[in-house]
């Protein structure tokens, strides 16, 4: 009995799915186990369809010897920005609420 992430360790040794650092078997196996519709798309595996492509284009960058790290900090560059957009956008709703409501509370006192 061994916890599971040695068992990862010790699996991903045995397969020898090493070669891209960073990345485990599962991400190899999961990518190159494919359906004939996922030749339709030759770099879009179908069962990623709906999720981000956050989770498949690093790897992919890393297959073709790209920097994958780079496509990652980018996407997560946009999220960060996306989220201080949001942030301010919340700010900006509040503080016209506010002052939308204290104008009507300062008009009923008229």
């Amino acid at each position: 009995n061994i916890p599971i992430g040695k068992a990862k360790d010790v699996l991903n040794g045995w397969l020898a799915f090493d070669a891209f650092p960073g990345w485990d078997y599962r991400k190899g196996l999961s990518y190159f186990l494919r359906t004939q519709n996922d030749y339709r798309d030759v770099f879009r595996v179908e069962k990623f369809q709906r999720s981000a492509d956050i989770f498949w284009k690093p790897y992919m960058a890393d297959l073709l010897g790209l920097p994958g790290d780079m496509i990652l900090a980018k996407y997560e560059s946009d999220r960060l920005a996306e989220g201080s957009q949001e942030a301010a956008l919340r700010c900006f709703v509040w503080v016209i609420f506010h002052n939308f409501n204290n104008r009507q509370l300062h008009s009923a006192q008229w």
